[in-house]
């Protein structure tokens, strides 16, 4: 091998290694666009439920569909769970989100404006068991 097929072969080398690096760093840099719910954190995409009023206490954070909120608990006390224990919520999804008093979309409905918060009405608050977005 001449000396510059190894000089050419050492930088393309090196530049791979250094590609390589950055790719791996962008994903552990992973920012809010990769929310995963019910861990506690309310992050742009997801709808979050409230223990107590005024988005205060507790807090059950949804990314995707909640068809039973009896098995679920809310991440900073494992011994309350988020089914009928709701009396605020946020919504920080650009997509409006459908709520129930029952598990599996069934009984009485609601639906949760995107980007809009408040304290659950008297049909909704401590009621709800389950959500879906869209």
């Amino acid at each position: 091998m001449t000396p510059v097929n190894r000089t050419t072969l050492r930088r393309t080398l090196a530049t791979t290694l250094a590609l390589a690096a950055l790719g791996t760093a962008s994903l552990v840099c992973a920012g809010p666009a990769d929310a995963l719910g019910k861990d506690g954190n309310l992050e742009p995409g997801e709808l979050g439920l409230y223990y107590a009023q005024n988005r205060t206490n507790l807090l059950f954070d949804l990314f995707y569909a909640g068809n039973n909120f009896a098995g679920d608990r809310y991440a900073a006390n494992f011994s309350i769970s988020p089914n009928d224990n709701t009396e605020s919520y946020w919504n920080r999804d650009a997509q409006t989100w459908s709520v129930w008093t029952d598990a599996y979309r069934a009984g009485v409905h609601g639906w949760i404006p995107a980007y809009t918060w408040s304290n659950a009405s008297t049909n909704f608050k401590n009621k709800i068991s389950s959500a879906n977005p869209g």
